[in-house]
């Protein structure tokens, strides 16, 4: 092993970063600065780290002292743009990602990284664009012909293909396998999807939205369940509550929602003081065997009154008890005149107004970040023609020590 201090250290980050054993790289990194706290090599590693660590906010300080000491080098600039965003710093990941991308032009994962930024502020057309202009420069990068796939929305089929094809260079990429298993569960192959979304947790433990959707596959291979939700699955799976759809189109179909009659407020108005409390009381009953399935530990915990140790035909009993006491009394409150039709209309009418209400705010900050993307979409396109003018592309920098993943 080499004798220079500096050498031994980048010699044991480039194992560790290249093997994506991220706190053994920062355990060095950081003993590297603890004896020079100046090293800008150290300071880049730690930082690189913590981003793959999720530790944003720390990871920033990091970096910002690498690109005040190298402000030629674009990798940092793009570590810090993938920092900002993750803060929420919108404007400054737009400004730090352009930097790289001038620095270091034929990067593909400069392109990568503003195509993920677009697709994540809802411009979906422009995160295509420059998804493949980083294909067109990695051809084999499994994780950019999963990003084009997702920004393809509304062809399933054609999506299907890319994440084949993404699988096919990396069998162990745990995104591409969970939206495979979006695909099957969005087609109702609940088996399917359930193989899928485990798989990618068996590679990646972690995964949040894998979890998820594994938890929702497997409650709707409950067929109780999918029997009390259906009104609610076809609400939602309307075409018209899909998230490209902009705001002036929802609202108005609400408004032909709304002056559709009364048939429309009788079914959603039964299913929403009918069916819905006991949906809830159902799920509130079973959810630590569908938990438990899912592998989340400790999903038997007890709960209120030790209700999840219960043997499951106990609370499924109970259950049964509730339905006949919930319809009982609906039906004896109908029967006395305490509760009318009209009435039920109208907590429908403010039940329906109250769900869209809750939506609005999601809806405007939605509507804002895909207008902030394109006016950023449009100034970058502006400098990249004037940069072309002034003289065509840099040429493609590279740090020479430090493994680069991204």
């Amino acid at each position: 092993m080499p004798g220079n201090p500096a050498q031994r250290f980048q010699m044991m980050l480039q194992r560790f970063i290249g093997s994506r054993q991220w706190d053994r790289a920062l355990e060095v990194a950081k003993d590297w600065l603890a004896q020079d706290p100046q090293s800008t090599d150290a300071h880049l590693a730690a930082g690189q780290a913590l981003i793959n660590m999720k530790q944003f906010a720390a990871a920033q300080k990091h970096i910002e002292k690498v690109i005040a000491a190298r402000p030629n080098l674009a990798f940092a600039f793009r570590l810090a743009a993938i920092a900002s965003q993750n803060l929420q710093k919108t404007n400054e990941a737009e400004e730090y990602i352009q930097r790289a991308i001038e620095l270091s032009p034929l990067d593909a994962m400069n392109w990568y990284q503003l195509a993920l930024m677009r697709y994540r502020q809802g411009a979906l057309q422009s995160a295509e664009t420059h998804a493949r202009r980083a294909l067109s420069l990695q051809p084999d990068n499994a994780d950019t012909i999963n990003l084009i796939a997702i920004c393809q929305r509304g062809n399933p089929e054609a999506q299907f293909q890319q994440y084949r094809k993404a699988l096919e260079l990396d069998p162990e990429n745990a995104v591409v396998h969970g939206n495979i298993g979006v695909y099957h569960l969005g087609r109702k192959e609940f088996a399917e999807a359930e193989a899928c979304f485990r798989r990618a947790l068996q590679i990646d433990p972690a995964n949040q939205v894998a979890q998820k959707n594994l938890f929702e596959t497997l409650r709707q291979r409950d067929p109780v369940y999918r029997v009390m939700t259906w009104p609610r699955r076809v609400l939602y799976g309307a075409s018209w509550l899909r998230r490209d759809r902009d705001m002036a189109l929802r609202i108005g179909l609400l408004l032909m929602w709304l002056v559709a009659g009364q048939l429309f407020f009788w079914v959603l108005a039964g299913w929403l003081l009918l069916v819905l409390p006991l949906v809830k009381a159902y799920e509130w009953l079973t959810i630590s065997d569908i938990k438990a399935k899912a592998g989340v530990v400790g999903a038997r915990r007890g709960g209120l009154f030790g209700f999840h140790r219960w043997p499951l035909p106990a609370r499924l009993g109970l259950f049964a008890v509730l339905v006949v006491g919930f319809w009982g009394g609906v039906y004896a409150m109908w029967l006395n005149s305490l509760l009318t039709s009209e009435q039920i209309i109208i907590v429908a009418i403010i039940a329906i107004l109250a769900l869209y209400l809750t939506r609005v705010n999601g809806w405007i900050k939605a509507g804002r970040r895909k207008a902030a993307a394109n006016r950023a979409e449009r100034n970058f396109q502006k400098k990249a023609r004037a940069k072309m003018q002034n003289g065509g592309e840099f040429q493609r920098q590279r740090h020479p020590t430090v493994n680069d993943p991204f």
